[in-house]
């Protein structure tokens, strides 16, 4: 009996998830050699990771070629591959076999973290879902896993950071957090961040969440700054359009940031930060719109003034300020709307302390400070070690995508060039950062026959089915309105949403190129959380019913069938055993360079990650600079690149000519460069000292 009782109190369905998945990533881990460069790990940009990883595991330093000091990776994943990475010297083969087992285990208890958030909160067979849909969807395994890149840690520090949100939030006996948790928190939030660093948007609006745990303005705060940021940049599209928007990008960021203080100061001291259910229409309306009137005032006279005395350079449109105040006021309405929509005064938790307003604010303050303090000190060390080390505070792989979306040309994808796109709602290509939501309405726009018939534009069509869509669930997730409010708090959705979107417009505010799916980390955490609030809360009436609640559970286990048998059998057919002559070189293009250079050449490349982790007695020059050194990118952006690899003893280039004929290499490469051989499209060039 004794026996009976600890195994029926053994988590099951977590130990199930741990043993599926590292059961068919371990399969994968263990098959053909051939294999893992050639259908698992095929992205470049996961070799950048595993060549410095294993440079630094060698004692040569944060460097991809040997030779060229580089910060271009995220680096809590860069730590998690040294000592991968540091058995690549015995066999290039064993590391990948281990990280694919490393990044089995991230997924499993990314999934079983995800089932115990939501185990908490909803019903027990839709946390077994939002478990059984992590840890088995393809997208996410193709996105976040197979790559090899630093999604998958990722998403495992978010979803860590938010399981021990929760397990602090569920402490009702205190009406704040304590030192301590919010030290622990501000530690986790550091991970967040150095795991993805633009993930520190997300990282840094949690704070408020947080510091502001006993009032609205906790879930009033994040979403303004978020809809105020929407607003700015979108008044500057309208009157501008895109791409020329980016003409104006530095002013439009100015205005973010002036305007985001003036719109909170006035929203705070006008009363707008208690719950919005607490204030008449007619006053809400007022208030809203003396807040936002004298803030336009405001960012006119001050946008009129930094630019008279040059101390803000170029111009900007003078109608933005009004198009922002306008866009403002309305969509600030609009969150009030909801708020009070989903909200019922006798369900308000007001603050009952007995602190007094001086009281509570210095504890905010030393809250704030703690806990950005904490981040910032973090944060403050990574930016200072690499300005000392690699002569720039920031990874240079960001900053040279930045420089790439100034290009008129799109050679690396360019900056957004459309709303869709500026906003993540493009559901063909990487600035698809909503998936599923975004691309299920693509394909209705693009496949269902009636929708095709009906004569707008296909992008005006998609952003009004788009709304549709997103209407009605609002309307489904009012059938408990109390619920799904709870919920939502519970799981924090409003700094979540906030934080996510913000990730988004970072990029595309200033312009960016070559962005990519796996960025999108935060977007499927969200995603799943409020997928999973809408099926608890459009299921509550029936799994009243006791049957139904058996057949339920039911759907779910055979879900979970389901997925797991097509992931496996997706991953058998992908990774086989025994198919491939043990002598097959792991990659041809390796072959093919090694045949036509010399043992001891320095061979330059566009891109060239897994040419230079598997290629023998050569080195491999990354010239797009994403991991070369901030002298090169300098060099490379005064168009003196190939002069200055001519001096670094480049003896050849490796890359398509037609790539080099374009931004960013246009004109440096013109006559130094005489061709040996074709492959794949690329050729294979010597280098010639000067132009012939």
């Amino acid at each position: 009996m004794n026996l009976f009782k600890k195994l029926s109190a053994l988590p099951w369905f977590e130990i199930f998830i741990l043993f599926a998945v590292l059961g068919v990533y371990g399969y994968a881990a263990f098959s053909d050699a051939y294999n893992l460069p050639n259908k698992w790990f095929t992205r470049d940009d996961a070799y950048y990771y595993f060549k410095i990883a294993q440079n630094i595991s060698e004692g040569k330093g944060s460097t991809f070629d040997g030779i060229n000091l580089t910060n271009g990776y995220h680096p809590l994943w860069t730590l998690v591959n040294i000592p991968i990475f540091s058995l690549a010297r015995v066999d290039p083969i064993l590391p990948l076999r281990i990280l694919i087992i490393v990044l089995g285990g991230l997924r499993a208890f990314t999934s079983i973290l995800l089932y115990r958030i939501l185990k908490n909160t909803l019903s027990l067979p839709i946390a077994l879902l939002a478990g059984f849909y992590w840890a088995f969807d393809l997208f996410i395994h193709k996105t976040a896993y197979q790559q090899g890149l630093e999604t998958g840690l990722a998403a495992f520090c978010l979803v860590l950071f938010l399981y021990i949100l929760q397990r602090y939030e569920r402490n009702q006996s205190q009406s704040n957090f304590t030192r301590k948790e919010i030290s622990i928190l501000a530690i986790a939030g550091t991970l967040v961040v150095f795991s993805r660093l633009d993930l520190i948007f997300l990282v840094g609006i949690f704070g408020l969440w947080i510091i502001f745990r006993d009032k609205p303005i906790r879930y009033l705060l994040p979403i303004d700054i978020l809809v105020f940021t929407i607003s700015t940049v979108s008044a500057f599209i309208i009157r501008t359009g895109l791409p020329e928007y980016y003409q104006y990008s530095n002013m439009a960021i100015a205005m973010v940031a002036i305007g985001i203080a003036i719109k909170v100061t006035l929203l705070y001291f006008l009363g707008l930060y208690e719950h919005p259910i607490e204030l008449s229409l007619l006053k809400l309306f007022r208030q809203s719109a003396i807040a936002i009137a004298s803030s336009t005032v405001g960012i006119m006279v001050i946008f009129l003034g930094l630019t008279k005395f040059g101390i803000l350079q170029g111009s900007f449109p003078r109608t933005a300020p009004l198009i922002d105040g306008a866009l403002s006021l309305a969509l600030l309405l609009i969150v009030r709307f909801f708020i009070v929509l989903f909200s019922r005064k006798s369900n308000i938790k007001f603050d009952i302390s007995k602190k007094t307003h001086k009281e509570k604010w210095r504890n905010y303050l030393f809250d704030s400070g703690l806990y950005y303090g904490i981040l910032g000190a973090s944060i403050g060390i990574y930016i200072l070690w690499n300005q000392i080390v690699f002569g720039i505070g920031s990874p240079i792989s960001g900053q040279v995508k930045r420089w790439w979306g100034s290009f008129a040309d799109k050679v690396y994808g360019g900056s957004a060039r459309s709303v869709n796109s500026f906003f993540g709602l493009n559901p063909n290509g990487d600035l698809n950062a909503w998936h599923p939501i975004t691309t299920i309405v693509g394909e209705w726009n693009k496949n269902v026959p009636w929708i095709n018939s009906i004569q707008i534009k296909y992008d005006l069509r998609y952003t009004l089915l788009l709304a549709i869509f997103l209407l009605v669930i609002i309307f489904m997730l009012l059938i408990n309105r109390k619920r799904a409010a709870r919920l939502t708090y519970q799981l924090a959705i409003f700094p979540m949403l906030a934080g996510a979107g913000l990730q988004i417009l970072q990029y595309n505010i200033s312009g960016y190129a070559a962005l990519k799916e796996w960025y999108w980390v935060s977007q499927m955490v969200l995603i799943v959380l409020v997928g999973s609030i809408l099926l608890d809360t459009i299921s509550l009436p029936l799994r009243r019913i006791s049957a139904f609640t058996i057949i339920l559970y039911f759907l779910v286990g055979y879900y979970g069938y389901v997925s797991l048998i097509n992931f496996k059998q997706i991953i058998d057919n992908q990774m086989p055993h025994g198919a491939r002559f043990t002598k097959a070189p792991y990659m041809e293009i390796v072959e093919f360079v090694e045949t036509h250079t010399e043992p001891g050449s320095i061979i330059g490349m566009t891109g060239g990650g897994n040419v230079e982790y598997f290629i023998r007695e050569r080195t491999i020059v990354n010239m797009d600079g994403l991991v070369n050194s901030y002298s090169y990118i300098q060099a490379h952006k005064s168009q003196a690149g190939s002069d200055f690899l001519y001096n670094m003893g480049l003896d050849y280039v490796f890359a398509n000519p037609d790539i080099l004929e374009t931004q960013p290499y246009r004109g440096q490469y013109t006559n130094r460069l005489e061709i040996i051989d074709y492959y794949g499209g690329k050729a294979i060039m010597h280098f010639l000292p000067a132009a012939q």
